[in-house]
């Protein structure tokens, strides 16, 4: 079982400490393993079974456990489906072109989070799924890589779903009605229906 200490790095102080310490320092022969942040990231959908045509919005948080404060914190949408057209965002700034998708977040100091909205449209039926992951930070994080995907830490999540076709609505049955069936048989049937209607009262007068 290697030997913990915990290291202050406000102060520089060095201590052995068992209890909840502050910075772990895991000893493995020579190497010396410290943290100061522990950024978690999470990522959500508000609809995983849309229809094609139909928008959905990305909510992705990212939170710094501490114990320190991050900076430079920059988090990247990594695995973006073609399925999905970009619309907007909202709550931060976010670089939308595909050779970046990156969300630069800033400074975020322990116990803090961030949150970024992303709208979509969905352009084709099917399953999809997007992926976004702490991408820079300047200090060390106590269990996660920045930017080492598809490697998969806390500080790497994805949401997405299965879109279905097209929804039909009246007005485009009606459209295809109009072009096709409609056409040679719906509307004939509806003015057969209305001459009979029609025919039915004439001989009730002519009996009157």
């Amino acid at each position: 079982m290697p030997n913990t200490s915990a290291i202050d790095l406000s102060n520089g102080l060095l201590g052995d400490k068992y209890a909840n310490p502050i910075t772990p320092v895991t000893w493995v022969g020579a190497s010396v393993h410290v943290y100061a942040v522990d950024l978690e990231l999470t990522k959500e959908v508000d609809n995983g079974s849309p229809n094609e045509g139909q928008q959905v919005m990305f909510t992705i948080t990212v939170i710094n456990k501490g114990p320190l404060d991050a900076t430079g914190v920059q988090v990247e949408d990594v695995a973006w489906p073609d399925k999905l057209r970009y619309d907007e965002h909202s709550g931060g700034t976010y670089d939308p072109d595909p050779a970046s998708r990156i969300w630069t977040v800033g400074d975020l100091d322990a116990g803090a989070s961030a949150t970024l909205y992303i709208t979509a449209t969905v352009m084709q039926e099917g399953d999809f799924e997007n992926v976004a992951e702490v991408y820079a930070c300047n200090e060390p994080d106590k269990d996660s890589t920045p930017n080492n995907y598809p490697t998969i830490e806390d500080d790497t999540d994805a949401a997405g779903g299965e879109a279905g076709p097209t929804a039909v609505t009246l007005s485009s049955f009606t459209s295809r009605s109009s072009a096709g069936l409609g056409a040679s048989f719906v509307w004939p049937w509806m003015a057969g229906v209305a001459a009979l209607a029609m025919s039915s009262v004439l001989w009730v007068r002519r009996r009157r």
